[in-house]
């Protein structure tokens, strides 16, 4: 059985990004769930998750008033299912072919955990 992934998008006024991170979620990654941790997007990006019909993430969390990457990748950790756990920039899509990769080698046994960074 495919174990599931967790895919969290951490959102502050993404909107020009958000609808093609979400295809691009759903086209590469299968037994897949979205969590956006959105802190307060004030650019429409909520009004374009909520009008993705046929894409919708799995949850969508909306935090008023806490503020900041770190504190959302945690709340949207605490909140996923998954077996396997990632995020990702919403402007960084192009990426998400590499996860199919990154699975293998944590499937195999070939290391305990897997980053893709554009730093490293």
């Amino acid at each position: 059985m495919q174990k599931l992934k967790s895919i969290i998008l951490c959102t502050f006024n993404e909107v020009n990004f958000i609808s093609e991170t979400i295809l691009e979620i759903k086209k590469n990654l299968s037994n897949c769930e979205i969590i956006i941790v959105d802190d307060n997007s004030t650019d429409g990006t909520i009004d374009k998750i909520n009008n993705l019909n046929l894409l919708p993430p799995d949850r969508l969390i909306i935090r008023k008033s806490e503020k900041g990457l770190t504190t959302a990748i945690i709340h949207g950790v605490k909140q996923s299912k998954g077996d396997y756990i990632g995020w990702i920039d919403t402007n960084m899509s192009y990426l998400l072919k590499d996860f199919n990769l990154m699975e293998n080698l944590l499937d195999n046994n070939k290391c305990d955990i897997v980053i893709l960074s554009r730093y490293v």
